[in-house]
């Protein structure tokens, strides 16, 4: 069953009972209806332009007019609801409605109409691979440009955040070293530098040598120069207790 049936004497396009319509296929299904018996003594329903070639594998987008002019209206199905006419239709006054009611029923059409005055076409080639027209390439070579910006962009910001990352890292031991040296407990400290080493081996070392004094007498019968000499061995004794493990 056709999408369309026309009624010449009545100049009513009669849309049948489906949703989906294009304005190609009610113009086309008209040029057949024109040719068949003695349809072609009804006033013409149609006009059209279009599909004129404008180089470059182009061509100018087919417009199709409905005669509303001369009494030619488009019917809605006996349905209710939402219908979709997609395509380029127009009526050639447009002070006057294109479209009519069924009796009894509430249909919608949404006319969806293109935006675009040329469409293009693609040559397919022996191998059956599209060649693309002038347009196509140059809109082609715009997205691949964009393309390859954003992969730069991303290489860039691939990099920086491997810069930053090592910097975080580097800070991040710092940090830990300093850390470290802060909280360092130095009451565990088990050796000295080697200066403190050194005057502390040479303190032992003049201890040692000094004279047994063990069995001097311990009253008042010292002279002053015994009395020195035990006050100067009684300092360095004193002095180097706090590293007994050294003596």
């Amino acid at each position: 069953m056709n999408s369309f049936s026309f009624l010449g004497a009545e100049k009513v396009v009669l849309l049948n009972n489906q949703n989906v319509f294009t304005a190609e296929d009610m113009y086309s299904e008209w040029k057949e209806w024109v040719i068949t018996d003695d349809n072609a003594k009804y006033e013409k329903a149609f006009d059209t332009t279009g599909g004129d070639d404008v180089g470059s594998n182009q061509e100018i987008a087919p417009y199709f007019f409905l005669r509303n002019n001369s009494g030619w209206r488009i019917k809605m199905p006996a349905q209710n609801g939402e219908l979709v006419m997609s395509g380029n239709l127009f009526p050639r006054d447009a002070s006057q409605s294109m479209f009519i009611q069924a009796e009894g029923y509430d249909a919608f059409l949404r006319l969806e109409v293109s935006t675009r005055a040329v469409v293009i076409r693609v040559p397919v080639g022996g191998d059956g691979v599209g060649v693309l027209t002038t347009a196509q390439s140059e809109q082609l070579s715009s997205i691949k440009t964009s393309t390859d910006e954003i992969a730069e962009i991303t290489t860039q910001l691939t990099t920086i955040n491997g810069v930053v990352d090592d910097v975080l890292v580097d800070t991040g031991g710092i940090l830990t070293a300093q850390t470290d040296l802060v909280e360092f407990d130095f009451t565990g400290l088990s050796t000295f530098d080697p200066a403190t080493t050194a005057v502390i081996t040479d303190e032992a070392s003049r201890l040692a040598s000094k004279a047994d004094v063990s069995n001097l007498p311990t009253d008042a019968g010292l002279t002053d120069e015994q009395a020195a000499k035990l006050d100067e061995i009684a300092a360095i004794k004193a002095s180097t207790d706090l590293i007994p493990a050294l003596l």
